[in-house]
């Protein structure tokens, strides 16, 4: 299960999702920063965020930058999305990753991580899975990257 979560006043709806309702994945939710008892909890619990820079930048205007960075520092297991572009009338993935390596200063090494996240968050068989990861790793070893297997 997952919800998706991220406007004003709704720490109480991140608990519940967190403690009520078990959920395994957040969507948005960047509001967490702004509670660290949640922050604990998700961070010990290793529950992905879906993070989509576009949306983001319309929701919260000039936080996007710092609260990427601010859940990569606080240890947080985020992904990069791109939110429904074709619905939403936002940016693909490619920029959408493109905005959060720009926005946040990500490094290579930290979008192979988020990579990395999104692929073990996403609700897919562990044989896909396995295949998608072997393939990021081979692509971070070609590239001379670290990865946090």
């Amino acid at each position: 299960m997952h919800c998706d979560i991220d406007q004003e006043n709704t720490h109480e709806h991140i608990r519940q999702a967190l403690e009520d309702l078990g959920s395994e994945r957040l969507d948005h939710g960047l509001n967490i920063l702004e509670k660290p008892e949640l922050m604990a909890q998700a961070r010990t619990r290793h529950i992905p965020f879906t993070v989509c820079p576009f949306p983001n930048m319309v929701i919260r205007p000039g936080s996007n930058e710092k609260d990427i960075r601010a859940l990569l520092d606080a240890g947080m297991t985020i992904t990069i999305n791109s939110d429904d572009p074709g619905y939403m009338h936002s940016v693909y993935m490619t920029e959408a990753l493109k905005l959060a390596r720009d926005g946040a200063d990500l490094t290579a090494a930290e979008v192979i991580t988020i990579s990395r996240n999104a692929f073990n968050a996403a609700w897919i068989g562990e044989e896909e899975r396995r295949t998608y990861l072997a393939r990021l790793d081979d692509f971070a070893r070609r590239e001379g990257l670290e990865t946090a297997a």
